[in-house]
């Protein structure tokens, strides 16, 4: 287990680069989000829980890709960046 001191409800907004705290609020209503910890009647998060929310809420990874005759083209690709590596190591252009 991470070490790392828990995330408050602000912190984690900020993180998010949220508006405000409302939003985070309403993810937990709804079950969206990072998951909130209840501890001694406040909201925490664990930034490990944070943090891949964030990866795993990823709506596209972008892979720079030779095309035909030298030209380049973007190929949209849902694997991860560990699928990427282990398949192309030399050519993984990943951007997280």
């Amino acid at each position: 287990m991470s070490h790392r001191p828990l995330a408050t409800v602000q912190e984690v907004a900020d993180f998010l680069n949220l508006k405000d705290t409302k939003t985070l609020r309403n993810w937990m209503r709804t079950g969206y989000g990072p998951t909130p910890h209840k501890i001694g009647g406040v909201i925490r998060y664990r930034w490990a829980e944070v943090e891949s929310f964030v990866e795993q809420s990823a709506v596209f990874k972008f892979v720079d890709a030779e095309g035909e005759h030298g030209a380049s083209e973007i190929r949209i690709s849902t694997a991860t960046d560990e699928d990427l590596a282990e398949a192309e190591p030399e050519r993984c252009g990943c951007i997280s």
